[in-house]
């Protein structure tokens, strides 16, 4: 989805900003609040205020390659805006999730609904976590594999907003989370065959 989809919308967009003064922990921020709106036009249930929710949140997702690539282009990467850019990707993501939750249990009263949304938002956030450990404890990333691509919040995202265009976004949302927990069960699994008899290093 990045690279066929997001890339080509950002690098170009990137190019009209890299001659302004935004800077890339900016643009973080901006892509996390139109996340906020995004969400909580998708948590007002009705069909027009769920599309115009889930273009915003596909518009925060291609705005969210941005600060990378200005971050390049103006050589301003830093550890700091990386680790902010992670820490605000998550939050908005379980905004999303919890903004589709509402609307759909507020129409289908009963707890079915809210124990798949929290289900899925902690598998969101686990999509992110388990990739970045192993790059974190094994010095060299997770391969950029099927199961990589297919827990990728680019994906997850735009499953959101095409959900949404179809008036079924928490349908897509449930989907996306079914298709990540699996993708996080293969991702650890095959990251313990790769890591090796000896690559059992614990921390507390």
């Amino acid at each position: 989805m990045s690279i066929h989809l997001n890339r080509p919308v950002s690098t170009r967009l990137s190019a009209r900003l890299v001659a302004t003064g935004i800077t890339p922990n900016q643009i973080t921020v901006i892509s996390f609040l139109l996340s906020l709106v995004g969400a909580g036009f998708l948590a007002a249930g009705q069909y027009a205020f769920g599309l115009f929710g889930g273009l915003l949140v596909q518009l925060a997702s291609i705005i969210d390659g941005c600060d990378g690539e200005i971050a390049r282009l103006k050589h301003l990467s830093s550890a700091r805006g990386a680790w902010l850019d992670t820490v605000l990707d998550r939050y908005a993501d379980v905004a999303i999730a919890l903004g589709v939750t509402y609307a759909f249990a507020a129409a289908h009263p009963g707890p079915l609904a809210w124990i798949l949304g929290f289900l899925t938002a902690f598998g969101f956030i686990l999509a992110s976590y388990v990739a970045k450990e192993f790059a974190i404890r094994h010095k060299r990333p997770y391969p950029n594999d099927i199961l990589s691509r297919l827990k990728c919040r680019d994906l997850r995202l735009l499953l959101i907003c095409l959900g949404a265009v179809v008036g079924r976004p928490f349908e897509a949302r449930v989907l996306a989370g079914a298709v990540t927990p699996a993708c996080v069960i293969g991702v650890l699994i095959k990251g313990w065959c790769m890591s090796g008899p000896t690559g059992s290093g614990r921390a507390a």
